[in-house]
């Protein structure tokens, strides 16, 4: 657990970093230059391109979590792994293309109406979805070499200063929302390229290593069938996290998602340290099933479930007992404080989520992966149909209660095929001491007097909160590697 633990440590400071840049763009930089209608835009530009972009490289980025070890270890058959790779992507980019050119019309024509600002741009999606493609595989590539920390530095950092920069600047009329539609796509450009160019100065991958494959072959015909079933697995996933502006925006309005997406991004960052953990694990779980280590496998499960309910469950106290606090001090508050319980909505899926560990990397890498598909894509088509039910009812609120349904689906029955399969849950006795813990810390909060500030109310509360939670699990040692890490930080402190 020490490469684990270290590079936890680097992805989380990151990630908090990244936490602070992300409030001030989404909570001050957006609501205060932005209408609306324009932030509605800016949302579904990037997540119609994260859609796109999950299905196009045809599991090209799960194929190289898990045979990537295979082709550096030079075993038989994996000699033209790089080659399957590289082209399952060039043909989901042709693809999606061409599927773009043919219903480009149509697309267009259909939120002229609905979202005008979004049918003048939406060829757009395009370059953006592209970029994406760029990224993802690019960062897959370094994740598989146990290099993850410079991809998070451009994705929590890098992208987040520059929008904020050209927001601002587009706020003082410097340019049409055409303009910043188009720079916006190129700060993911950008990024990508610098990703790409990061990932390929490792030397094992180079142009003489790519050799035209025998896809009849017993090696490279599973892998491109893994990739193929993964693409399905992942392409439904992301329909379950990102569909949600994309449904409100023809269900509602583009207005009604850049509402939904400022009470969205709180909610979601209960989950920053579990995409910080999961990241880091995943090369790990593959190693543990191809080598059968059931007992590593059980230590990183548990391990990661119980850690991860911790984080998650006092940052959703934190953000709670001061949401209504936080919409005060956000510019235009008001106008987003009708989506406050989403937020909470919205972190108890999260939490959920974080509570079962590391049970999607477990699934998706071992021999059961298959099941994993038929489940995705059911609850891929439940989300659909839970939001064209939901949302004309409860607005917006009705598309996070889909998320909570369709998270919890998916938890409760991997988490049932992991202990069908490997005979291993995620739960010990310990995981029963944080929800006690939070209660009563919960309860402490809730009595604290409070002032006319809100930012001082915030951080009294925050700190009362975090500082007695992290003292009951000291004390209670429910945590090994909060004990261990609490230790190092007071021994460098004391040095």
């Amino acid at each position: 657990m020490g490469t684990i633990r270290r590079q936890s440590i680097q992805s989380t400071l990151l990630f908090t970093a990244g936490i602070g840049l992300a409030f001030f763009l989404r909570l001050v930089v957006f609501p205060k230059y932005l209408t609306t209608d324009e932030l509605g835009l800016l949302t579904v530009l990037l997540d119609s391109a994260n859609l796109f972009a999950a299905f196009i490289p045809l599991g090209g980025q799960r194929i190289l979590v898990r045979y990537l070890p295979y082709f550096e270890r030079k075993t038989r058959g994996y000699e033209s792994f790089p080659s399957v790779v590289i082209g399952l992507s060039a043909i989901g980019c042709v693809i999606f293309m061409m599927l773009f050119a043919l219903f480009y019309d149509p697309i267009r024509d259909y939120y002229s109406q609905k979202a005008p600002l979004l049918s003048k741009v939406v060829f757009l999606i395009v370059p953006l979805t592209l970029s994406r493609v760029m990224y993802t595989m690019s960062a897959f590539y370094a994740l598989s070499q146990k290099r993850n920390v410079f991809s998070n530095f451009l994705s929590e950092i890098l992208i987040r200063i520059l929008t904020a920069g050209i927001v601002m600047i587009y706020a003082h009329s410097f340019f049409s929302v055409t303009g910043l539609s188009i720079l916006y796509v190129g700060i993911y450009f950008f990024t990508a390229a610098w990703m790409l160019s990061y990932s390929l100065k490792n030397k094992k991958l180079r142009f003489s290593v790519f050799k035209k494959p025998n896809l009849k072959s017993e090696v490279n015909r599973p892998v491109v069938i893994y990739g193929l079933l993964s693409a399905v697995t992942t392409g439904t996933t992301v329909i379950t996290k990102n569909i949600d502006s994309i449904m409100i925006t023809s269900l509602a309005s583009l207005s009604s998602a850049g509402i939904y997406s400022i009470p969205f991004f709180i909610g979601m960052l209960i989950e920053v340290p579990k995409r910080a953990v999961s990241q880091i694990t995943a090369p790990f779980i593959a190693e543990s099933l191809a080598t059968n280590d059931t007992v590593k496998i059980k230590s990183l499960y548990q391990k990661t479930a119980l850690n991860q309910l911790i984080i998650g469950s006092i940052t959703l106290l934190c953000v709670w007992v001061n949401i209504d606090y936080v919409f005060d001090i956000i510019p235009n508050g008001e106008t987003y404080a009708a989506g406050k319980y989403v937020v909470l909505i919205i972190g108890i899926s999260k939490i959920i989520d974080m509570a079962t560990g590391s049970n999607r990397e477990i699934i998706q890498n071992s021999p059961y992966y298959k099941t994993n598909l038929y489940l995705m894509l059911f609850l891929g088509i439940a989300t659909i149909g839970l939001n064209i039910l939901l949302i004309p009812k409860l607005g917006i609120e009705g598309a996070a209660i889909t998320q909570v349904i369709i998270i919890l689906i998916l938890n409760v029955v991997n988490s049932i095929i992991i202990k069908l399969k490997y005979h291993i849950i995620p739960f010990t006795l310990k995981t029963l001491y944080v929800p006690v813990f939070i209660t009563v810390v919960y309860m402490l909060v809730k009595v604290l007097p409070t002032t006319d500030f809100s930012v001082l109310n915030i951080l009294t509360n925050s700190a009362v909160a975090v500082i007695t939670f992290a003292a009951l699990l000291l004390i209670s040692k429910t945590s090994e590697d909060v004990n261990i890490l609490f230790k190092q930080v007071l021994g460098r402190i004391i040095k």
